[in-house]
């Protein structure tokens, strides 16, 4: 600075004198022109002068003219760091922060620089949306890599001529099965090996073996090999055709056997020889870590198996229909013989509990009505058959016919559930 400001003359900027009205009506005039805008290191040159000033000045006018070109200097450095900024939340920062600086300056001091932010803002806005729209108009990478469940049965691991074979191998073994009349159970358990072998070279939406069958490529398998079996079952076949009917449900009892067995035996095979089918094995130490799960020294390569597959969010079977039912049992006997030690006439009164509460049923209500239903049905084929002994032998005989019709229903129905 060369010399010392005096009540007449205060530091001015290079364009125009910024402590006067005439200068700031000049300032808010310029901002439609191409004027070029100070520099960084002009402003911040302008600010040391005036600082320096103010250890000099010598009237209250010069305090606040110095003061408002401190508070102007702010905001042109706030105002060329929003032609940069990013985000939008970063925009409405810098504009909050003009904003707040332009309260102290008076009314007639802030028109050109409040003029100056509104502009700045819609830029930087308009700036701002362009990018984000070129930037999500951009190929995603993600989509390529991200596991999808298998949506046909072809997409089996190995290539669709291996998945063929499968499927192959399934349809032949159901036909010679129906013919040679194979029992049903066994032969159910037998298809349900061919469908969980495929399923294991399917992906869930996780990008796991499809154990569950819960991709529609795992529920196309079985449903396709089922349709094409029965393609050479001919119409007055109507054993063959009852047996087929019969079939899904048949096989899809077994799955849950086949799949804890297949479980279990994973508890004794080779971590090596269990990673061909579960790639993830050879590192599942390594991610459980990552998440603050440490196995125990013991864990077997089904425990980390179904480790993997909760942390997915499904839950793998953990006993077969046999075991489930026997521990069904279990828990009913038990909780007979409860009922039973209960010392006579205690109703649970003054216990919190009302009548029949605190006790788990061993059925559901629709359960407890299907087997109802079940029960009535063979109360009303014995009324039928009492009756239907005095009627005349004409209607003796359509009743018989009746009573034969449902009798393969029935022999139907049962082998499903057998």
């Amino acid at each position: 600075m060369t010399q010392t400001p005096d009540s007449s003359n205060v530091p001015s900027r290079n364009t125009t004198n910024e402590h006067t009205n005439q200068g700031e009506n000049t300032m808010a005039a310029k901002t439609t022109t191409d004027a070029p805008k100070p520099s960084a290191a002009e402003i911040k040159a302008d600010v040391e002068t005036d600082l320096e000033a103010m250890t000099t000045v010598d009237t209250q006018e010069k305090v606040e003219a110095l003061s408002a070109a401190e508070i102007k200097a702010d905001v042109e450095t706030d105002l060329e760091a929003m032609t940069t900024v990013d985000t939008q939340e970063k925009v409405e920062a810098l504009s909050a922060q003009i904003q707040e600086s332009l309260k102290g300056l008076r009314v007639n001091q802030r028109v050109g620089l409040e003029m100056r932010r509104k502009e700045a803002v819609a830029e930087a806005t308009d700036r701002i949306k362009k990018a984000t729209k070129e930037e999500a108009a951009k190929p995603s990478t993600e989509v390529a890599t991200k596991p999808k469940a298998s949506a046909s049965w072809t997409e089996m691991a190995g290539g669709e001529e291996e998945a063929k074979k499968l499927m192959e191998a399934g349809v032949s073994r159901i036909r010679e099965g129906a013919e040679i009349g194979i029992k049903a159970a066994d032969l159910f358990k037998e298809v349900a090996h061919v469908v969980f072998e495929g399923r294991l070279r399917l992906n869930n939406k996780a990008g796991l073996p499809d154990i569950t069958g819960r991709s529609q490529g795992a529920r196309n398998l079985s449903t396709d090999m089922f349709t094409e079996a029965k393609k050479t079952v001919a119409e007055d076949q109507v054993d063959l055709l009852e047996f087929h009917a019969s079939l899904a449900k048949g096989v899809q009892n077994r799955m849950t056997d086949v799949t804890v067995e297949f479980l279990r035996a994973l508890a004794t095979t080779p971590v090596e020889e269990a990673a061909k089918t579960f790639p993830f094995l050879t590192d599942v130490d390594q991610t459980a870590s990552a998440k603050g799960v440490e196995f125990p020294v013991d864990a077997t390569p089904e425990d980390k198996v179904r480790w993997v597959y909760a942390e997915n969010g499904i839950d793998l079977p953990t006993e077969t229909r046999a075991e489930l039912a026997a521990r069904k049992r279990a828990e009913a006997k038990e909780l007979a013989n409860k009922a039973q030690e209960a010392p006579e006439g205690d109703s649970g009164e003054g216990e919190g509990e009302g009548e029949g509460e605190g006790q788990e049923d061993t059925h559901t209500p629709a359960e407890e009505k299907l087997l109802a239903d079940a029960a009535k049905l063979a109360d009303t084929v014995k009324k039928l058959s009492a009756k239907g002994k005095k009627l005349e032998p004409e209607l003796k005989a359509a009743l018989k016919a009746r009573l034969d019709e449902a009798l393969k229903e029935l022999a139907v129905a049962s082998a499903s559930l057998a």
